[in-house]
């Protein structure tokens, strides 16, 4: 799908997906009932060998706030997440991963968050695991499982699209993607 994007939008809202066919349709429909909706989303099919692409393209429908794209093979989640992240406009880049779902206020609490915080340009936080697993690996040390809650969910990360370009995009990872992107703001903001 390749829409007419029409202006500038406040959120650019990233979906990597891999052999997600039976899941991308609801996240993409969880975006089309956000409270707040000047946002584009761009959904990144990492050459998934299922229908992932025919069922975000049939979800995404004719709303030209919706670009669908895909690899041809499957180069991991950063890499993914960077080719998006080249097609973007908006002035913050949200995340949203095929598997999950935002709440219908999402948006709009972001966008409430950066009105009373005009200095803060990377966030994160709030979310709940409804039916999916509570414990994801260790991106320090893979082998370990650590509590959900005690990570940073790529998901929940908001941060300046300027700031994110000048950090050079995600790192080119296969998962801990989200937590070596943070590292890397708060070793940056340290500086």
């Amino acid at each position: 799908m390749f829409s007419q994007r029409p202006h500038k939008p406040e959120f650019s809202v990233l979906i990597p997906a891999y052999r997600s066919a039976d899941c991308v349709g609801d996240a993409i429909a969880s975006l089309k009932r956000q409270s707040w909706q000047d946002f584009e989303a761009i959904v990144w099919d990492d050459g998934s060998d299922d229908s992932t692409w025919e069922s975000a393209v049939a979800a995404a429908g004719s709303d030209p706030r919706f670009l669908i794209r895909r690899s041809e093979r499957n180069e991991g989640v950063g890499v993914a997440l960077n080719h998006a992240i080249a097609l973007a406009r908006g002035n913050w880049i949200a995340r949203l991963d095929a598997d999950d779902e935002y709440a219908d206020d999402y948006l709009e609490e972001r966008a409430r968050w950066i009105v009373k915080r005009p200095d803060v340009a990377c966030f994160y936080g709030g979310m709940q695991v409804i039916g999916g697993p509570d414990v994801v690996p260790d991106a320090t040390a893979p082998d370990r499982w650590i509590p959900i809650s005690e990570t940073c969910q790529g998901p929940t990360i908001v941060i300046r699209a300027d700031l994110l370009r000048q950090m050079e995009g995600f790192p080119r990872l296969r998962y801990g993607e989200d937590y070596a992107l943070l590292e890397r703001v708060r070793a940056s903001a340290a500086s």
